[in-house]
């Protein structure tokens, strides 16, 4: 159903502890959300700066976050394409540019490890790309790919969470390591 989703094309979807489903979009809508299985949607924009969200993704339980007014289950990351990426702690209702050490504003994908830290795949466009991580919750990034990044590809089904090719080569980080390693040559 699309019973106030009034974007066209939705690119990616996310689900949080709660059961919302949250939808990015294409050409100008940013975020929408659904807390009933998505027979209805509402737009949750509220601070996203971006109108196109290219990747989405919901963090949660995080154990080492103790807050009253914090719910884990609530963080959501948006990648959006040219603005960066932004944060909600309360399902979407607001969201937080955060870009501290991103040098690469065009997002592409998005996945997180077994330790809590979060990978963003960033497209070449306009300056540069590659891969991201950060260990606070986007609160800063760091570049681990060196500009040797060609395209990235996240598997969170298997221990490989950063993969690319790259002149014949193979080059993955597997789970939390903090270098890329030539994987094989093809």
């Amino acid at each position: 159903m699309n019973n106030g989703l009034t974007a066209l094309f939705v690119l990616s979807f996310a689900t949080n502890a709660s059961g919302d489903v949250f939808a990015g979009t294409y050409f100008g809508n940013g975020v929408f959300r659904s807390t009933d299985d998505g027979d209805s949607w509402n737009e949750k924009n509220n601070g996203l700066i971006a109108a196109e969200v290219r990747t989405i993704a919901a963090q949660g339980p995080i154990p080492r976050i103790q807050s009253p007014n914090i719910n884990a289950a609530d963080f959501i990351f948006a990648g959006t394409y040219g603005r960066g990426m932004f944060r909600s702690i309360d399902s979407g209702q607001n969201w937080q540019q955060i870009n501290h050490g991103l040098l690469a504003l065009y997002e592409s994908a998005l996945a997180f490890n077994t330790n809590g830290y979060i990978f963003v795949g960033a497209d070449f466009v306009g300056g540069p790309g590659g891969v991201y991580r950060s260990t606070e919750y986007g609160d800063s990034w760091v570049e681990i790919n060196h500009d040797m990044i060609q395209t990235a590809m996240f598997a969170p089904w298997r221990p490989i969470r950063v993969a690319t090719f790259l002149q014949g080569h193979i080059l993955a980080a597997l789970s939390d390591r903090q270098t890329m390693e030539t994987a094989g040559r093809r």
